[in-house]
């Protein structure tokens, strides 16, 4: 109704946000008119959903995304794995080194994840030193490979900063449809197979390695493959087999 008396009023047609500003102030619900450009308002929606420090996206996106996205999956009957990433001995970059160098390696999982992802994927900051990665039409074996390939960039990233602490990336994999139907579920799942392998590598790093019996001289191929075994055994997702990793699809 305002907007076709204001158009009555100029005779020329008015928009619908002329309109609201005109009802705003003169209601005064504000003191004076607040014109904002398109332009301007794509900059503040933009930096509601980015993390400042890496460029990622945060935690707020994730939630709207991963809802997006599974239905996306149900409705065309696609895999979608999410990965949950962390940094092994972060804090004690922060603490020995200082918040700045802690900074540093958050912006190098920037770097490394932008290097490694497809346009389709998605990668969010959602915590200090914790990381969420979409994947979609990639099934577990595929995103587990792509889990590797990242911790192994990020360790060739991380070489240039020249950091003193050995900072490692730990990772848990869960898959649409086999490890669950909801966002919740499938967070749930990625997030414990991602502390067992945390745990897992804490108690080594504690033990340190332990001694090659006898039997079997260290670097033999039996205990290589009997390591192999345990590790992918620890850490693999139950669904997940040992047979050769099929090349991701593109969208």
């Amino acid at each position: 109704m305002r907007q076709q008396t204001l158009s009555g009023t100029s005779g020329q047609s008015v928009s619908l946000q002329t309109a609201l500003v005109d009802v705003f102030a003169s209601s005064g619900l504000f003191r004076f008119p607040l014109l904002i450009e398109r332009d301007d308002l794509k900059k503040i929606e933009l930096h509601a959903v980015t993390d400042p420090l890496t460029g990622l996206h945060n935690r707020r996106l994730f939630q709207e995304t991963f809802e997006k996205e599974l239905n996306r999956a149900r409705r065309y009957a696609y895999p979608l794995s999410l990965v949950a990433l962390d940094l092994h001995r972060f804090k004690e970059v922060n603490d020995q080194l200082g918040h700045p160098r802690g900074d540093d390696v958050l912006r190098a999982v920037a770097s490394t994840l932008r290097k490694s992802l497809r346009t389709s994927d998605s990668a969010f900051r959602v915590g200090g030193d914790e990381f969420s990665l979409l994947l979609p039409q990639t099934d577990a074996p595929q995103a587990f490979a792509l889990s590797k390939r990242i911790s192994a960039i990020f360790s060739e990233v991380l070489q240039t900063l020249q950091i003193s602490i050995p900072v490692n990336m730990d990772h848990g994999i869960s898959t649409h449809p086999a490890d669950g139907e909801t966002p919740e579920l499938l967070v749930q799942v990625a997030d414990q197979r991602l502390y067992q392998l945390k745990h897992a590598n804490r108690t080594n790093s504690i033990a340190g390695p332990a001694p090659a019996k006898k039997t079997e001289p260290h670097g033999s191929p039996q205990s290589l493959r009997i390591h192999t075994a345990l590790r992918l055994q620890a850490f693999t997702p139950p669904h997940l087999g040992l047979s050769p990793l099929p090349s991701r699809q593109s969208p």
